[in-house]
């Protein structure tokens, strides 16, 4: 490990070590090499919590690396230099990170884990395209001098992960595969737990491709390590759901409810399945339940929706039963509640999709054109999905 050599600039006061002074930022002229010394404490610890999911496994390591520079007698390398600002940034505490970060670009551009960093920044900054160019480059980097950084299996798990995302982000689902896939099983020869990041990313990009099989069998190993974490079971609802298998995936839905009875994420779910399936009593029950729990208008327009969908389904009902003036009520109770959903989300693509067809049972045909214009606006081409391929996202 090379030490850092003079003139070296140091600045930012350490969270963690009140009196003294620590890296935040440095600024490398030149550095020699040194014979490779033990591991330190910050650099153990920064091992082990990049294999954690939790933004939080990064303090011990950051407070250990503040520790190292406060002390008077420490001679901190490159790589302490590293550890802190990758802890810092990686740890959410970005001002810090960000400061470090700019010395390492200075100090090593070309290093593996800095150009990891680069592309971990850009991606928190939505600079998409820089984001997976850098984590490009790191993973370069690593196939063609993976003996320069010190932290490479770390270094490469974190840069899969990251471009996986991004590739997610950029519709590219064969790329989030496979480096998702790849960043699973550098987890697995670990023997860490299951990363549930990862894990979202990888089944719904899986989903995207219709790949219904291995996004189950994703989410099924994850529950036989972690059966108590409710965004596995949720997740695995999503992707029975998609296929309509109705019966298993209120079963996975029910399981998550029952971790989390206050999310109203499973109960919106399940409503969509009874509605899909033509069970209105179930959608009402599970309606009902959220109405206990939540105003109509704290959900973003989801519930507001869900009553929207659930009123035009009983005014169908109730014509198909010659009960035209009751299916009527239905309709206009229908109308009201959607335009509430589009009022809290005027984004509601499916709201203005169920707006057209009340308009039209309700002959509002001046409603209907501009419904449809609107939905032309919004691009509605993908109206119908967010039940089967969002977790935030049912009935707006």
């Amino acid at each position: 490990m090379a030490r850092l050599a003079a003139p070296l600039v140091v600045r930012c006061i350490a969270p963690f070590v009140a009196r003294r002074l620590a890296l935040c930022a440095l600024l490398v002229v030149a550095a020699c090499g040194d014979p490779p010394q033990r591991e330190n404490e910050a650099a153990t610890l920064f091992r082990a919590a990049v294999w954690e999911p939790s933004r939080q496994a990064f303090e011990p390591a950051l407070a250990a690396a503040d520790a190292l520079f406060a002390a008077g007698d420490a001679q901190p390398t490159l790589d302490d230099a590293f550890v802190l600002g990758a802890a810092a940034l990686l740890g959410g505490e970005t001002e810090r990170g960000v400061a470090a970060l700019d010395g390492l670009r200075r100090a090593q551009p070309q290093r593996p884990g800095v150009l990891l960093l680069e592309g971990y920044w850009q991606s928190v900054r939505h600079s998409r395209a820089a984001a997976r160019g850098a984590l490009t480059a790191c993973i370069a980097a690593l196939e063609t001098r993976r003996d320069a950084e010190v932290f490479a299996p770390e270094v490469e798990f974190l840069a899969r992960l990251y471009r996986g995302e991004e590739n997610y982000f950029a519709q590219d689902y064969d790329g989030a595969v496979r480096d998702l896939l790849r960043a699973k099983a550098l987890l697995e020869q670990r023997g860490a737990p299951p990363h549930r990041e990862l894990l979202r990313f990888l089944a719904d990009a899986h989903v995207q491709n219709q790949e219904y099989g291995p996004a189950e069998k994703v989410l099924r190993e994850a529950l036989a390590v972690e059966p108590e974490v409710p965004a596995h079971h949720f997740q695995l609802g999503m992707v029975l759901a998609a296929q309509a298998r109705s019966e298993e995936a209120t079963a996975a839905y029910g399981a998550a409810l029952e971790l989390t009875p206050g999310d109203p994420r499973p109960r919106l779910k399940l409503a969509e399945i009874a509605r899909r399936d033509g069970d209105l009593t179930a959608m009402r029950a599970q309606l009902d339940a959220l109405a206990a729990r939540h105003a109509e208008g704290s959900l973003g327009g989801e519930l507001s929706g869900a009553l929207g969908a659930y009123q035009l389904a009983m005014g169908r009902d109730l014509a198909a039963a010659d009960n035209d003036a009751a299916a009527q009520a239905a309709y206009v109770s229908a109308r009201e509640h959607l335009l509430r959903a589009v009022e809290r989300n005027p984004l509601c693509t499916r709201a203005y999709t169920l707006l057209v067809q009340v308009a039209s049972l309700l002959g509002r045909e001046g409603d209907v054109a501009r419904y449809k214009r609107r939905l032309e606006e919004l691009d509605h081409a993908k109206s119908s999905l967010p039940a089967a391929s969002d977790p935030n996202r049912t009935f707006c």
